[in-house]
């Protein structure tokens, strides 16, 4: 059990955590637990919302519609507060919208990049698997009709290229690995070459290159790969061989320009006619257009709630405001009754016959009573009709629906209940 000193330390504690005490405290307070303010009631600005351009549309619709009382005021401004929530709901699916085709075009060019990354690997291997033999020269063969047929394959072909033909031109030779290289490029087996005269032809460029002093023999072809069935086509080649380091750089420099400018051809059909990749993100695009989450059908109701309440705040407020134009424009001008039965001080009076001169006989009194009683009826003021009071159930929910809102809004209720 605790002690009197505990108890005592425990109500100075106490008195110490009683959270924010000043206004300004207390209305940061308020928002710690806003997450994304869609659902906001008690507030209408929000703390990363600009309060300046709150009251700009505020002051827009109140410049638009014109209130003449507070009941008129009240409904302009509970438009002017859905309308700054309908935007922010807006804003907040754009940005969900936004961040969901990011994403997805993020994924789409990971996928992409792994896929290619694949296929590169499959010609290209690492240096220690350059020279297995693994499958044929014919599985390679859509392995870089994959690659070509999207641009950012043949980007990356043409840059393999480039690299050996920059080592040829800085007047250093290929070595075993970066032949191989060549050759997988091409969608060729090392042990193929001697069956492809263009493959000769670049080995027998790239040794030449290597030692230009000694010759490249039938022989030496046989014995490295050991293929004696193709000793003819062996035989062209090294007929035909370069006679020194410029022709065999030469030769290298232009079997590679040449494969450069044939994949560049290839690019450029592939970005005129159109790139899967392309299509690829174009769909992902389509798709993550639209949230089919259960945050984004809530995100949706909450927009078409808005938008009907807006609604009928704007009918009801053009109701009212017709209902008072009619009542002013049924109201006469001041002594508008009176002006068909006063005669003009212009206008000269009829003569009334003399019986004496053998005229109509004078009226006697009896005949001017329903005149005087008309004239003195036409003389009293006009009543005019009071302004209808809101007792339609419409007004009945407006009022329940400003009891639940903003102080602001809750003393405005509080003055119409006052005045009935």
């Amino acid at each position: 059990m605790a002690t009197a000193k505990q108890i005592e330390a425990n109500r100075k504690n106490a008195a110490r955590s009683t959270g924010p005490r000043s206004d300004a405290g207390k209305l940061a307070s308020r928002v710690n637990a806003i997450k994304h303010g869609l659902r906001a009631e008690l507030i209408d600005v929000l703390p990363h919302e600009d309060a300046a351009l709150y009251e700009e549309l505020v002051g827009a619709w109140m410049s638009r519609y014109r209130p003449m009382d507070a009941v008129e005021e009240g409904l302009v401004r509970y438009a002017a507060s859905l309308s700054w929530k309908l935007d922010r709901a807006r804003g907040h699916e754009t940005a969900v919208l936004t961040r969901r085709g990011r994403e997805a075009r993020e994924a789409v060019e990971k996928t992409q990049a792994e896929r290619l990354e694949d296929a590169i690997h499959i010609l290209c291997p690492r240096p220690e698997a350059m020279f297995d033999r693994g499958p044929t020269g014919v599985y390679y063969l859509p392995v870089r009709e994959q690659l070509e047929a999207t641009s950012a394959g043949c980007r990356l072909l043409i840059n393999h290229w480039e690299r050996l033909r920059e080592i040829v031109r800085s007047h250093r030779s290929w070595d075993e690995l970066e032949l191989v290289h060549a050759m997988r490029l091409m969608a060729n087996q090392p042990i193929s070459f001697t069956d492809e005269p263009r493959l000769l032809d670049m080995a027998i460029a790239s040794r030449r290159l290597h030692r230009p002093d000694v010759a490249v023999t039938t022989l030496m072809l046989i014995e490295t790969r050991g293929n004696p069935f193709s000793s003819a086509i062996m035989a062209d080649a090294c007929a035909r061989q370069p006679r020194s380091r410029a022709e065999a750089r030469q030769v290298l420099v232009d079997m590679t320009t040449a494969e450069i400018e044939r994949l560049q051809s290839v690019l450029d059909e592939r970005e005129a006619l159109g790139d899967p990749f392309r299509a690829e993100l174009k769909e992902a695009d389509r798709v993550a257009s639209f949230d089919p989450s259960t945050e984004g059908a809530r995100v949706r109701n909450y927009q078409s709630t808005l938008h009907r309440e807006l609604l009928r705040t704007l009918d009801m407020l053009t109701k009212l405001q017709k209902e008072r134009r009619a009542n002013d424009e049924g109201t006469p001008a001041p002594n508008e009754a009176n002006s068909d039965h006063i005669a003009d001080a212009s206008t000269p009076e009829p003569d009334v016959p003399d019986p004496q001169l053998g005229g109509a006989p004078a009226p006697n009194e009896a005949n001017f009573i329903p005149i005087v009683q008309e004239k003195v009826a036409s003389e009293q003021p006009r009543s005019v009709a009071p302004v209808p009071r809101m007792k339609s159930n419409q007004a009945m929910k407006l009022l329940k629906r400003l009891r639940k809102g903003t102080d602001r809004q809750r003393a405005l209720a509080k003055q119409l209940e006052e005045q009935g």
